[in-house]
């Protein structure tokens, strides 16, 4: 299973037996099926996961949890950390819909 560690500035690098990872989510927004779909993306197009570095975020005011039909908005900062290209996605939590738009980036060479 997967470890934190070690630490680089206050970003975890995640650690286990296929990938080492730059993600930043330090509320776990991002589902385990979200994360393996994201690995096979940047494999599949011929990325490593050390080059990119993902910033997880939640989207919401204090308001908006007052609605009856909350939904947890994500956003998910994607660096390209050789080119510092950067792109944000917002997506509903669990959906998984800012994978389609992160391929269609890396198909077209947005990152390089």
């Amino acid at each position: 299973m997967g470890q934190k560690s070690p630490i680089r500035g206050n970003i975890p690098i995640q650690i286990n037996h296929e990938h080492i990872t730059m993600i930043d989510d330090k509320h776990s927004l991002l589902t385990t099926e979200e994360t393996h779909h994201y690995h096979k993306l940047l494999k599949h197009h011929g990325h490593e996961p050390h080059h990119f570095l993902l910033e997880v975020t939640e989207d919401q005011s204090p308001m908006d949890m007052n609605d009856i039909s909350y939904v947890i908005i994500v956003k998910t900062k994607a660096t390209h950390l050789g080119h510092q290209k950067t792109k944000t996605y917002t997506s509903r939590a669990g959906s998984g819909t800012w994978l389609a738009e992160f391929e269609q980036d890396l198909k077209g060479g947005y990152f390089g």
